[in-house]
């Protein structure tokens, strides 16, 4: 025992406590010095910002209603995009109805203007059967009906657009 202990007092006396602890020290000292100065920065970041907040949403609130005014025109704008948009549609089909109905094929300007000019008469069957005679494809009694486009003063007030 007494040389197991004399063994032990060696080893003890051997590792010097002061190289094994002093860097694990100096580590938690620079980890709190960098934590106080995150603590510092932190808390000029909230000053700033509540600076920030108490001069400026005033300032924001002020402008409210020009953004409702500017809102409200964008709303106005996107109606009268979808409005503009189905009334395309609606004459892309009413062009792809007419070609169809005078045999279009060919968009030369010899073949816009001078193939329905030329058109043999071609004879048409009526819903009792008959046949009559037409110079296009289509029923002579059915018309060409202009679509309703849009009124832009709908959309766009004259006074908004004469300020600006």
């Amino acid at each position: 025992m007494d040389k197991s202990s004399h063994d032990f007092s060696k080893l003890i006396g051997s590792v010097s406590l002061e190289k094994e602890i002093d860097p694990i020290c100096m580590s938690i000292d620079d980890m709190i010095t960098r934590l106080d100065e995150l603590e510092s920065l932190l808390a000029n970041v909230k000053g700033v910002s509540n600076i920030i907040i108490d001069q400026y949403t005033s300032g924001v609130l002020t402008f409210l209603p020009k953004f409702m005014e500017l809102k409200s025109r964008i709303d106005n704008l996107e109606k009268f995009v979808q409005v503009v948009d189905d009334n395309m549609n609606q004459m892309e089909k009413t062009i792809d109805l007419a070609e169809h109905e005078l045999n279009v094929t060919d968009y030369s300007l010899k073949g816009l203007i001078l193939k329905p000019l030329l058109t043999k008469t071609l004879p048409i069957s009526t819903p009792n059967g008959e046949e009559t005679a037409s110079s296009t494809k289509s029923d002579a009694s059915i018309e060409y009906q202009p679509i309703q486009l849009f009124n832009s003063k709908l959309y766009f007030d004259n006074k908004i657009t004469k300020n600006n």
